[in-house]
């Protein structure tokens, strides 16, 4: 029982750390400006000016399709809701744009799958 837990945990970790290698080399190469534009002026600032792909979305889109792989579907639920007020939030402060949240979707189902 326990190995099967610490599978899961691995499994969830990796997932999530090559989702975040992935999305800092988008938001590098393929930088695109945010709503509201900040100021950049080294690698770590460059990456967090970038809007491309939304990695809060994205995390959060990877965490619900977990869910339903690993729980039952009312936990799925929970994490389908918190998908959606993180994804409804980064628009709303203004940190990303309609099409880097649906990035963030894709990148999330690209690296599940």
């Amino acid at each position: 029982m326990i190995e099967f837990h610490q599978n899961i945990i691995f499994n969830i970790v990796a997932v999530l750390l090559i989702q975040a290698f992935i999305g800092i080399f988008l938001k590098y190469f393929f930088f695109k400006e945010r709503p509201k534009k900040m100021n950049y002026y080294n690698f770590i600032t460059k990456i967090r000016a970038s809007a491309f792909p939304s990695l809060h979305s994205a995390n959060t889109f990877l965490l619900f399709l977990l869910s339903i792989y690993y729980l039952d579907h009312v936990y799925s639920i929970f994490f389908l809701i918190f998908w959606f007020s993180i994804a409804y939030s980064r628009i709303v402060l203004k940190k990303h744009f309609y099409i880097d949240i649906f990035s963030g979707m894709i990148l999330s189902i690209v690296v599940f799958l």
